[in-house]
């Protein structure tokens, strides 16, 4: 079985999860909207996470269309009318189904080894004319404005940069969403486009507490990696502080047309 970074059955999921639709689902909402999806649609939700989109998926498609959510760990994902919900590893497992008129999957590819088996896997389940929507984030990108304090920019390297190495020993690919829209046309996709979304966070209870739930989450293998406990400690002081500004990475949402 596939694994991913941030282990399902961990209980700070529930946080993640949460502070990941409130920075993030108004944009897939924006570019599933632009992609098309409407009633009648078919969808295959990938990696469906809490059931957020997969549920906002099915009453944008109403009664006559349908939604199938997979994860490889589907515990967070209620039952809701107009889903199914299914156990199921993207990377070895056949897909739900075929034909479907729309696929999704935000944070996923990036933490596979085999994307691009994966990738071949999403676009022959496509029918001709289904839109595939990825959203990766672009982990090569530097976050730190340049008003940014000498100090604080090192209580944060001190932690973050770390964190990009226990993820790339994990196999997650930091590029990949760039490398994205030129994968779409290689595989003969067309109509392909891609958005970027890169809000700046303020330090305080809002979405930059996304770090604070990553790093909590990674918090062994970054001792390992040799971050100490007062770094960790000044990391998590520094994300409650209002004067800290962080930009996201950027989330690059990338849609192409079978």
């Amino acid at each position: 079985m596939t694994r991913y970074v941030f282990d399902n059955a961990d209980t700070r999921n529930r946080t993640r999860f949460d502070v990941l639709g409130a920075a993030l689902d108004p944009t897939t909402h924006g570019e599933l909207t632009a992609a098309g999806v409407g009633p009648g649609l078919r969808c295959w939700e990938v990696g469906g996470g809490d059931g957020g989109i997969g549920h906002w998926l099915a009453g944008q498609v109403g009664p006559t269309g349908s939604v199938v959510i997979t994860d490889i760990d589907p515990r967070w994902i209620p039952a809701h009318d107009g889903t199914t919900v299914l156990r199921h590893d993207v990377t070895r497992d056949d897909p739900p189904g075929h034909d479907f008129d729309l696929i999704h999957a935000r944070l996923v590819l990036l933490h596979l080894p085999q994307r691009a088996t994966v990738l071949d896997r999403l676009v022959s389940s496509l029918k001709p004319g289904g839109r595939l929507v990825l959203e990766e984030y672009d982990l090569e990108q530097p976050l730190l404005p340049r008003t940014t304090t000498p100090h604080h920019r090192a209580v944060f390297d001190a932690v973050h940069e770390a964190f990009l190495r226990v993820l790339m020993a994990r196999d997650v690919d930091l590029g990949w969403a760039r490398a994205t829209p030129e994968e779409f046309i290689t595989r003969g996709l067309r109509d392909v486009r891609t958005r970027t979304h890169t809000p700046l966070w303020h330090g305080g209870p809002g979405q930059v507490q996304l770090y604070r739930v990553n790093v909590a989450q990674l918090t062994a293998p970054l001792l390992t990696d040799g971050v100490t406990e007062a770094d960790l400690a000044a990391f998590m002081a520094l994300l409650d502080n209002p004067a800290f500004a962080v930009w996201s990475h950027p989330l690059v949402s990338t849609t192409g047309t079978r």
